[in-house]
């Protein structure tokens, strides 16, 4: 079963594991394993806000590397463009030469 990484700032909705949960099963009626930036446990106490975005940057690094895909929400995102850390995303997978799709 292939991979795919559900990036985009869902993350910050106030309902984001019930949104992952949905588009889980979206990819899973694809024979697709939906993989979602919050399927992981990160302790951030104590941390700088640098150290957090960077132990942030790796552990999702590490679920990408994991994954064949990538599917992006690239809807704007508290301002009139998409979410600058989705954008981050999309490249790490491009770069790592897997496919990336977006969607708005």
């Amino acid at each position: 079963m292939k991979h795919v990484y559900l990036a985009g700032p869902d993350v910050f909705l106030p309902d984001a594991l019930d949104v992952a949960r949905a588009k889980k099963s979206i990819c899973a009626t694809y024979g697709l394993k939906g993989i979602f930036p919050l399927d992981q446990e990160l302790d951030l106490t104590g941390l700088s806000p640098q150290a957090q975005g960077l132990a942030i940057f790796a552990a999702n690094a590490r679920l990408m590397d994991t994954c064949d895909y990538c599917i992006a929400n690239c809807t704007p995102f508290r301002g009139p463009s998409m979410d600058v850390g989705t954008a981050v995303e999309i490249g790490y997978m491009h770069a790592r030469g897997k496919k990336v799709w977006g969607y708005t």
